[in-house]
Order: structure tokens, then sequence, then C-alpha cells
């Protein structure tokens, strides 16, 4: 049990409900002069030749796994299940990992919870995989959308998780093709395999512009090479953007400080008579304001370089 349990971390094992073949031998290789490389393992049992061929894409993070079955003469049908685990680097201490699924007729990617990882299966899903902070495997998609009947998750001990993918029974002669993503949680890298994984990548309520930003920066590392320069010079750009904002706010707030100074015992004395009535209060300010041609909104926007420089504090 305890060797099998070992066996399950491996990636893309393909087990069975009875005789899961361990050993496979190298069946076929091809080394594609693009970086592109296919590597096709085999492996017998009593009733049927088990094929895995993987398809390793040199310009992405993109992996596909062919899978043929070709039975015997006296072949009982097969139950296929395949294990992809989780990333996992042992360096990074307190890392934890967390499922993600999306249905086919859903648009965002929903995380799953740890109580639903127990109690939850999922038919068909259209993205099913694991994630960490840093990264992501996988199932985006497959030739067969109806091989894969139905996923689950499974915890490996204290800090692993996988994915775990039951496809329809095996009765005759049969080839599927599934496509994982195996790479950083990169807005390039995950765009290069399929946009619907940039789900994974939360920006809050700013969403456009913090992908348009970390867009920028990985270009940015493209042409310089190091993040240090490319977060400097995003920083540079950001704030080149906001600076006739900037001053145009910093003036504005200047010119109502200026109307504050000279004018405070007026405002002191409209906050004093209507302290109670909030309505008259307004109304007795905003005529003070309108008279010498201020807007109490330049004192927002004199407040505005501050506010663009305070650090965020989680």
């Amino acid at each position: 049990m305890k060797e099998f349990e070992e066996r399950e971390k491996g990636c893309f094992l393909l087990a069975f409900d009875e005789k899961t073949p361990y050993q496979y031998k190298l069946a076929d290789q091809v080394l594609g002069d693009n970086g592109d490389h296919s590597v096709t393992f085999e492996t017998k049992t009593e009733d049927w030749t088990i094929r895995k061929t993987y398809f390793i894409d040199g310009n992405s993070y993109d992996i596909k796994l062919k899978l043929d079955f070709k039975p015997g003469s006296r072949a009982k049908e097969l139950s296929p299940r395949i294990f992809v685990p989780g990333p996992f680097l042992s360096n990074l201490v307190g890392e934890s990992l967390e499922g993600l699924v999306s249905d086919v007729d859903q648009i965002t990617i929903n995380n799953v919870s740890s109580a639903q990882e127990d109690d939850f299966g999922w038919k068909l899903p259209a993205i099913f995989g694991v994630q960490d902070k840093y990264f992501l495997h996988s199932y985006h998609g497959s030739d067969n959308s109806e091989f894969i009947k139905r996923c689950f998750f499974k915890r490996m001990g204290p800090s692993g998780l996988t994915s775990i993918f039951e496809g329809q029974k095996i009765k005759e002669a049969s080839s599927v093709t599934l496509s994982f993503y195996m790479g950083p949680k990169s807005i390039n890298a995950i765009n290069a395999v399929d946009t619907r994984l940039s789900g994974v990548l939360y920006f809050g309520w700013f969403s456009g512009v913090g992908r348009l930003l970390v867009r920028l920066l990985e270009w940015l590392f493209d042409v310089f090479g190091n993040f240090g320069w490319a977060i400097l010079i995003l920083v540079l750009l950001v704030k080149l953007l906001f600076l006739p904002f900037s001053l145009y706010a910093g003036w504005r707030g200047a010119m109502y400080r200026r109307f504050e100074s000279r004018h405070g015992g007026e405002l002191q004395s409209i906050m004093l008579r209507y302290k109670d009535d909030m309505i008259k209060r307004a109304e007795a300010l905003k005529r003070l304001h309108d008279e010498y041609g201020v807007s109490q909104g330049w004192k927002v926007m004199g407040m505005w370089p501050q506010l663009a420089r305070l650090p965020d504090r989680k």
C-alpha cells in the first residue's frame, strides 16, 4: 500500500482498477529541430498493449499526453485513471497548494476549498488542476471531450495535492490526447498555451490594468534580462504617465490651501453656525467657495501626490 502511495506521486501515472503496470520501456523518441520533442513508452499486460506518448513543446509549457490502448484476444475492459501531482518546490516553506476548476459552460476559473477536495467530484471539466503561488499544473483540453468523465483531488501527505482524472471505460482499441499546462504563472507563458488559463491570475478590481502592467513588466524583462531593471523602468513609466495629473493636482491643492489660510475664519464660522444642520452647512460652504472661485474638489486633488506614494501594507 505504501509503495502504491509513493507511485501515485509520480507525474502522469496511468492506473487501473486491477493490475496497474508500472514498468514501461522506451518505444520511440523524436527530437525536433525547433525544440519540440516526443517520447513514447510502451507496456504490455496479459490483455492489453498500452502506449504513453509525451509531446513536449519546446517554445511553451504545453505538454500533450497521448494514450493508445490496443486489446488482446481476451481483453477485459479497462477503467483508466491519470494522476497529475501539483507543483512542488521543497525550498518554499509554507507554500500551500490549491485546486482549481472550470466547467465547460463557465467563463471564470474557481478555486477549490480544502473542504471541497474531499467531498466533491467534477464531471467533464474544461480546466482542472493544482496551483501554488508561482506555478500551475492544469489540464485544459482533449481531442475527445467525453473521455474524462470525472475529476477529483487527493491529498498526498501534509503538503501534496494531486489531480486525478477518471476516464471512460476502454473496451476496444482507442486513443486519446490530453493537454496540460505545466509551468510558471506568467501571463505571457499561459496565454501562449491557452488564454482561458489566465483566469488563475488575480489582479483584483483593476484586473485589466493589472494584466497590462504584468505583460509590460515581462516584456521589459525580456528586453533587459533583469527583473530589477524591469521593475525600475516600469515604475518610471507609470510615474511619467501620471506626472501631468500629479502636477495639476498639486497646483490645485496649493490654491485651495491658500484659500484656507486666507479665509479660515469664515470657514470655521460656517462650521460652527450650522454644526447641527448638514444641508445648510453644505449650502453655505458652496456659496463661499463659489464667491472666491475655488472648488472643494481641489482639496481632494491636493492629496493625490501623497496618496500615490503610500506603501502597500498587507
